[in-house]
């Protein structure tokens, strides 16, 4: 696997692409009281989450694959961890997300307000918000939400997807300002369990010359 498909994989679970200018004001869309009830229950149903740990199964375009083991401890903790023959993994904690590329042998750091991990370990979801939910889709026994942030809607949107009632997170698609896709499905999760928290403890494994 390439540096490029290496990064296109962190960039699906949890690094958003950077905007390089600010994009124009995107009208907040209305919705209608059924959406704004949906909404609502999915705010109350992400915000009850404390702690979360499960396996994700991740895709993107160009037939990149790879699955591992992901750790959530609201607020503002998160681990990843890929399974091999991936080399890398990320820890949030705090300001800063921390990742580490074993094929680089190369450690970098950015501020976690700019990555999607953010919205999945803030203290509130905050739909409506500083996010704002602009479409929903209604299946059987699931529920679709598309997100994007109210002031950098030209990083991209997340597709959020749920089984319902009751709801349950199953995956979520990222979608870049270019229009690339990733999914990630997560299964086995348990919620509420107690973590071990050395697991959200960046140690870096980079020589000191190739951190930045």
């Amino acid at each position: 696997m390439n540096w490029l498909k290496s990064a296109a994989l962190c960039a699906g679970l949890a690094l958003w692409p950077l905007a390089a200018v600010a994009a124009a004001p995107v009208p907040v869309p209305e919705l209608s009281a059924a959406d704004q009830a949906d909404v609502a229950r999915v705010e109350n149903y992400l915000d009850s989450i404390r702690t979360m740990k499960g396996h994700f199964l991740q895709s993107s375009e160009g037939d990149v694959y790879a699955e591992g083991a992901f750790y959530i401890d609201r607020p503002g903790r998160m681990r990843v961890q890929y399974d091999p023959p991936t080399d890398f993994f990320l820890v949030a904690a705090g300001s800063t997300l921390s990742f580490y590329d074993g094929r680089l042998k190369k450690s970098s750091y950015v501020p976690i307000e700019l990555t999607p991990a953010y919205f999945l370990i803030r203290p509130k979801v905050g739909l409506g918000d500083a996010v704002v939910a602009t479409h929903i889709e209604r299946g059987d026994a699931s529920l679709r939400i598309t997100v994007y942030e109210r002031e950098h809607p030209d990083r991209g949107r997340m597709l959020l997807t749920f089984s319902d009632r009751p709801l349950e997170l199953k995956k979520w698609k990222m979608i870049d300002k270019s229009g690339n896709e990733t999914d990630i499905s997560i299964v086995n999760t348990e919620y509420n369990v107690k973590l071990d928290p050395s697991l959200f403890r960046f140690v870096d494994p980079a020589p000191t010359s190739s951190r930045n």
